[in-house]
């Protein structure tokens, strides 16, 4: 038998730009929740909320021409801003693209692991990640998601090795399909926006404390209210941090986290000025996959359980460390006027050691291991510019924004390796010894992105609105490989454009159809370190989409869209050195989707997601032409939903009600080869919640009947990641 260790290994120290934290792990992140709330002033009053009951920002702080805004601009489900995705105020109906928006409410509801958990209530999103993954990776419409942004400006390289930090998540905008003309590089697949939580004029003060199975402990507290008047304008603060911990469905794999997030801003007289610092960590022992056999294949003569760890307790532990700082002023030049500029800070770090599953051999039951120690450091330095003006020249309305933003990123990644015993799968023993451990590569990339774009969104008519856009992207990429002494450098320019169409045909009803491109960067998919080769323009895809949207206020909004996008620049085999690659190959997407949320009373709310993704091979060296993408499903499916009744004796606002849903994902391919499916599976959620007056209690249980299943191929194919166990999630929520 399997048995969890009593101490966990030892890790590296955390990244120097985290040292100064260290004396809040050493206390006791528990402990620091806790005081959190003995420092919140004794007199907060109880807050005024808006109709969702969450955070809302007077009027005279809002700023329609900037982008970025902290009020709430949504009511439960329903999410109705899309400032990310055109760069201005602007809904989701009035957007010629398929957008979705998951509110804080539903955060609340589902109270997530991962990012993923929150994206998968989108439609067409595959590869799904597990609560136990140490970096995320997902596809939109069968292409790789490239990163992910944070109010708007650009997190580079975040999607890998940056960690989780929800506990800031005030709601998550996702565009399906490229956004180029607006965000440049990394927005090949879709845009994922998360939008934080910032300081409110008003004192709050939100305590949780979530527990379950498996051990989990996730304290969160959330301070924020107004500190000072200050050269006419009011200076207000927030301070959010988080800890879990919890152990898992895997053995040996119990993941810690923490965050700590404080932000301060001065606003007045038009004007506001914030900073937001997040710092973050998390640790456990990295899980990577277990193999085909014994979970797909070859049940006749071996099962193994979805909690066998291929890895070894002696590895060490996976370290994923994040700082980040950012700077941002936002002004109003006028009554149609405003402008934003912003500053960040970057810094991430990836620790990880692992016995890296190898081969099987021809008993079925010996695996071939490799201990692998990845040291990765990860900086960016982006700054930003937006001005924004509504015009009207003669009968047709203008909302214009123009804007430069760049950035410096640089990766460094050192590689070992070491040699470590194979593992028997159906006797394990653990307390493996790793030995001859010598440094294989030490390579380093640096990005300097630049570019600009116009845009301008014009309404031709009361019911129809065109959008014409255009970004010019500046590329500038070195990757260098220290112990073979190669180095390779490139430099691109593309033009990017943006064009799209809305045509109210009822009150409710808009019809709507765009053409739009994105570009995903590559920095060293050619370059292969000992043997040479060079290094890769950016992918490049292009989209045509068309659908109906529907909205009624307050009740209804849904989405029905069909669409075709290519990709082009996919590496594939040099026919004249298979040893390298060139770029040549192309994939293409067709798809239909659908997005439904409704509300129709004030405890009961649905929202509903369906997709059809046919993601195959155009062209390729090596892959036969018609073979599906890797871990992208036909089908995939979202529900969920809160159905309720007002509570009058627990008070004003008091509730009870039960929540539910399901998660659908048709089979995979575990390669581009098509040659063994992983496959598909659905999963059940089911819980209950009580509200009244500051106090809220609500139990989930997420795969509720403890379905086994597999979430997706990895390792170059090589095994599966088992889906999520059962996990029961209990949180009680004070507010004040």
């Amino acid at each position: 038998p399997v048995r969890r260790p009593r101490r966990r290994a030892r890790h590296r120290a955390t990244a120097p730009g985290l040292a100064a934290l260290r004396w809040w792990k050493g206390a006791g992140p528990p402990t620091f929740v806790a005081a959190l709330a003995v420092a919140a002033p004794a007199a907060a009053q109880r807050a005024r909320p808006d109709s969702t009951g969450r955070d809302t920002l007077p009027a005279d702080r809002r700023l329609p021409a900037v982008s970025v805004r902290a009020e709430r601009t949504s009511t439960g489900y329903l999410g109705r801003a899309a400032d990310a995705v055109l760069g201005v105020p602007a809904s989701v109906r009035a957007t010629p693209t398929s957008v979705q928006v998951v509110t804080r409410a539903v955060l609340d509801e589902q109270q997530p692991f991962t990012l993923a958990d929150v994206v998968r209530n989108t439609a067409g999103v595959g590869g799904p990640m597990t609560s136990i993954d140490t970096f995320r990776s997902f596809k939109f419409r069968g292409f790789e998601l490239g990163e992910a942004f944070v109010d708007g400006i650009r997190n580079t390289g975040s999607l890998n090795i940056q960690p989780e930090g929800l506990a800031t998540y005030e709601r998550v905008e996702v565009v399906r399909g490229p956004g180029g003309a607006l965000f440049g590089v990394g927005s090949g697949g879709g845009v994922v926006n998360v939008v934080t939580r910032k300081p409110l004029g008003e004192r709050r003060v939100e305590l949780a404390m979530t527990t379950g199975n498996f051990g989990l402990a996730r304290p969160t507290a959330d301070v924020t209210g107004p500190l000072a008047r200050v050269a006419g304008g009011e200076v207000r603060y927030r301070l959010v941090g988080a800890y879990e911990r919890r152990r898992s469905f895997v053995d040996f794999v119990e993941p810690r986290a923490w965050q700590l997030a404080p932000s301060l801003e001065w606003s007045g007289a038009g004007t506001t000025v914030r900073y937001q610092g997040d710092w973050r960590e998390r640790e456990q022992h990295r899980f990577v996959s277990v193999p085909f056999h014994g979970t797909i294949t070859g049940l006749a003569d071996l099962r193994l359980d979805r909690s066998f760890f291929t890895g070894d307790p002696s590895q060490g532990v996976t370290t994923n460390t994040g700082a980040q700082h950012t700077v941002s002023l936002e002004r109003a030049l006028g009554p149609r006027t405003g402008a934003q500029l912003y500053a960040r800070h970057t810094r991430n770090g990836y620790y990880q050691p692992t016995l890296a599953p190898r081969t099987l051999a021809a008993d079925n039951r010996t695996l071939a291991r490799r201990f692998q120690l990845f040291d990765e450091a990860e900086r960016e330095t982006a700054v930003g510019a937006r001005l924004t003006r509504q015009a009207r020249t003669g009968a047709l309305e203008h909302t214009l924004a123009l804007g430069a933003d760049a950035a410096r990123w640089t990766y460094d990644s050192r590689l070992s390796f070491g040699t470590a015993p194979p593992l028997d799968l159906a006797r394990p023993v653990y307390g493996a010894a790793i030995g001859n451990v010598a440094l294989i590569d030490d390579t380093g990339d640096r990005f300097l992105l630049a570019g600009a774009y116009l845009q301008d969104l014009v309404r031709l008519t009361p019911r129809t609105t065109l959008l014409v856009g255009a970004r010019l992207d500046r590329i500038e990429n070195r990757t260098e490989t220290r112990v073979s002494r190669r180095a390779a450098e490139r430099t691109d320019t593309r033009l990017t454009p943006r064009l799209g169409l809305t045509v109210d045909l009822t009150r409710a009803l808009t019809a709507y159809a765009s053409y739009a491109g994105g570009l995903f960067a590559q920095p060293n998919a050619g370059f292969i370190p000992g043997v040479g080769g060079t290094i890769f323009g950016p992918q490049e895809s292009r989209q045509v989409e068309g659908g109906l949207k529907v909205e009624l206020p307050g009740a209804l909004a849904g989405t029905l869209s069909a669409y075709e996008a290519t990709r082009t620049n996919v590496p594939t085999v040099d026919p004249a050195d298979p040893a390298l690659r060139v770029p040549t190959g192309r994939q293409r997407a067709r798809g239909a989707e659908a997005q439904l949320t409704w509300a129709p009373a004030a405890e009961t709310s649905l929202l509903a997601a369906w997709a059809y993704t046919d993601a195959r091979v155009r062209a390729d060296n090596t892959f036969r032409v018609g073979n599906r993408v890797e871990n992208a499903p036909l089908r995939t499916g979202r529900l969920w939903m809160r159905l309720g009744r007002p509570a009058r004796a627990l008070g004003g606002d008091g509730a009870a009600g039960v929540l539910g849903g399901l998660t659908h994902a048709s089979d995979v391919y575990a390669t581009l080869v098509n040659d063994v499916r992983v496959p598909g599976y659905t999963v059940y959620d089911a819980g209950a919640y009580v509200r009244g007056g500051a106090l809220e209690a609500q139990v989930v249980a997420r795969n509720v009947t403890d379905r086994h299943y597999f979430a997706r191929a990895a390792f170059g194919g090589r095994g599966v990641v088992p889906g999520d166990a059962r996990q029961i999630v209990a949180t009680l929520r004070w507010r004040r």
